[in-house]
Formats: C-alpha cells, sequence, structure tokens
C-alpha cells in the first residue's frame, strides 16, 4: 500500500523518505512490512505513521 501511494505521488523511495523525515531504507523495510535482519513484521510508532500519512496526503487510518 505505500509503495503503491509513493508511486502514484511519482516519488522515488529517497524523495519519499527526505519527504516524509525518515531514512530511504527504513522507508522501503516499512514498504516490504518485514525487518530484513529478522524475518519479523516492522512496527513503526505511531508517530512515523503521521509522518508518513501527512507526507502522503492520506488519512492517518490509512497508513495504519
Amino acid at each position: 500500500m505505500l509503495r503503491l501511494r509513493r508511486s502514484e505521488l511519482n516519488l522515488s523511495l529517497r524523495d519519499a523518505a527526505k519527504l516524509i523525515g525518515i531514512s530511504h531504507s527504513y522507508l522501503s523495510t516499512l514498504e516490504k512490512g518485514v525487518d530484513p535482519r529478522n524475518g519479523s513484521p516492522v512496527k513503526p510508532t505511531p508517530e512515523t505513521f503521521k509522518l508518513i500519512s501527512t507526507a502522503y496526503d492520506v488519512s492517518y487510518d490509512f497508513v495504519t
């Protein structure tokens, strides 16, 4: 869902990460939904969800 919205906004991974205020590697991990170090699901903070929803101009519920 995050990758699709980023694509709709025509943003590269790095540009989207800069807009959100997180690293591009963390955004990539969020888009995949799995931590590559241990295979566990990624659990971003509510603050991260808020940053994404603001940057992607979508409701908070869309990203949670």
